[in-house]
């Protein structure tokens, strides 16, 4: 279009759900970002009141290879909306802010904590009760 401004693209935060978690995720931006690692650490802090143990503690552990299973939904759950919270509050410190915001299946939890819709402790809180009825459920209803 002659005559015209082109307009930026818009900005899009995307979440994923179950399935995109590995040990060790997140693990370079936790040792080279402030703004990610005090984000972690604070929504670990959480998390570990609820669950009884750290989920970066879990996440982290150097006994664990990346392609070893991180099936355990009590830590899975967790851990990845916890890495997308952080990720998404480091973009923001950035300057970095979403025009939308869309999450698959668990990732819908962390685009509505970033939109506001629910506090991030209460978010974190929610999936480790989510987690453990999961656990209390049939056993095809999560892994170990």
């Amino acid at each position: 279009m002659t005559g015209t401004a082109a307009r930026p693209l818009p900005v899009v935060f995307m979440f994923s759900g179950q399935g995109s978690q590995y040990y060790g995720m997140g693990r370079e931006l936790y040792a080279e970002n402030e703004v990610f690692r005090a984000a972690l650490e604070r929504h670990d802090a959480v998390v570990a009141e609820e669950l009884g143990e750290s989920v970066l503690a879990r996440l982290f552990d150097p006994n664990h290879r990346r392609n070893d299973p991180f099936t355990d939904t009590r830590l899975t759950h967790p851990a990845i909306v916890m890495i997308e919270l952080a990720l998404a509050e480091t973009l923001r410190s950035a300057g970095v802010e979403p025009d939308y915001l869309l999450g698959s299946s668990l990732g819908e939890y962390a685009a509505a904590a970033v939109s506001g819709s629910i506090a991030p402790d209460t978010c974190l809180r929610l999936l480790v009760r989510q987690a453990d009825g999961l656990r209390a459920g049939p056993a095809a209803a999560c892994s170990p």
